[in-house]
């Protein structure tokens, strides 16, 4: 998954390794829980057909990952053996980040419209939980969080944070108090 942003790039893009897998922010939060698990799986098994093949050619594999996409990140760094992962603006838990956040309030009352509720996002979405994957990432993982983001709620990154140091993974954060969602 490729995002073609010179500012991110240059910014977190790790200076060593020989394939970045890049997750980018444009994945839409639908108002239907399992359209968005399908819409996840397709990105996730395609992203994971690739990595295969970087694996068989014996490739370094890094891992960056921005905003909602973390979720991929999270979940592929389990299937790469990623050596390194920068994370920028992530969240815990994919469900209760859009219960949370600020500006997806629009889907919540579409979903409640349509009959879904946070329970029917937690059920559908239960693969794509960034803590749970946090024994998977590499030791010293980097991790970009605000305080002032309206997506990603800041104490989502702060219980993701909290995950990755209960598995012993040292993360090396960074926390913006100026910038909303980076």
């Amino acid at each position: 998954l490729v995002f073609d942003h010179k500012i991110i790039l240059k910014r977190f893009l790790p200076k060593k390794g020989n394939i970045v897998l890049f997750c980018s922010s444009s994945i839409p939060v639908y108002p239907d829980p399992n359209e968005m698990t399908n819409f996840l799986d397709k990105l996730y098994y395609d992203a994971k057909k690739e990595l295969i093949k970087f694996k068989k050619k014996k490739h370094n594999i890094n891992i960056l990952s921005v905003s909602l996409p973390n979720v991929l990140g999270f979940r592929l760094a389990k299937e790469a053996n990623a050596k390194k992962m920068i994370s920028v603006v992530p969240g815990a838990n994919l469900s209760d980040s859009i219960y949370e956040s600020l500006v997806t309030w629009r889907q919540r009352e579409d979903a409640a419209k349509k009959g879904f509720y946070h329970d029917d996002f937690k059920k559908a979405l239960k693969n794509y939980v960034p803590e749970n994957y946090a024994s998977f990432v590499p030791k010293g993982i980097k991790v970009y969080l605000s305080k002032w983001d309206g997506f990603i709620p800041f104490d989502q990154g702060s219980k993701l944070v909290d995950a990755l140091k209960k598995k012993g993974k040292m993360p090396v954060v960074r926390v913006s108090n100026i910038w909303g969602h980076i």
